[in-house]
């Protein structure tokens, strides 16, 4: 089970490292790159719009908007002003951060859902998420992006596309 999770720019490497630590004593570390996360982001979209309560509107704005009030709700149960404890711990992939490169979701009944993710090669990891723990990460991973400064939109809900403004027409003169 997930004890805490952070997500912190590491301005050398220019990647975001997670760390996840569980409530058996073990930790894994894992990068994100810009392009991963823009990956990781259309995924975790498609996961909260999963929920069933999203699920029940008819409409997408109404969709949209009841997942907007979701997310509100649970980022703020989050305890974000703890620092993640550094205490002794097991590794099981490893001290080194693994680089991420894909990642998938899966629905399990009772609301959880399954977020794995996977280096190109070697060992990976499933992550059972709640929705809580779900627009935790979410918004983790939103803030990283933010600090990161990678020019990243991770909008929660789509923009509406501008309709195209008819050009100018100069005024002509008459002689």
């Amino acid at each position: 089970m997930i004890h805490q999770i952070q997500i912190r720019l590491d301005e050398q490497q220019d990647r975001l490292l997670l760390r996840l630590s569980t409530t058996d004593g073990c930790e894994y570390r894992f990068w994100l790159t810009r392009r991963f996360v823009k990956q990781l982001w259309a995924l975790l979209l498609k996961m909260v719009e999963w929920d069933k309560a999203v699920q029940q509107q008819f409409d997408r704005a109404t969709r949209q908007t009841v997942l907007e009030i979701q997310h509100e709700g649970y980022a703020q149960q989050g305890d974000f002003s703890k620092n993640f404890e550094d205490q002794p711990r097991r590794f099981p992939l490893g001290e080194t951060p693994i680089l991420l490169t894909s990642g998938k979701g899966t629905r399990r009944d009772g609301g959880l859902q399954v977020l794995s993710i996977y280096p190109a090669q070697g060992q990976g990891l499933d992550l059972t998420l709640d929705t809580r723990l779900l627009h935790i990460f979410v918004k983790l991973l939103r803030d990283g992006v933010t600090r990161a400064e990678w020019d990243m939109n991770l909008a929660l809900r789509e923009k509406a596309e501008p309709q195209p403004q008819p050009d100018a027409v100069p005024a002509r003169r008459l002689n």
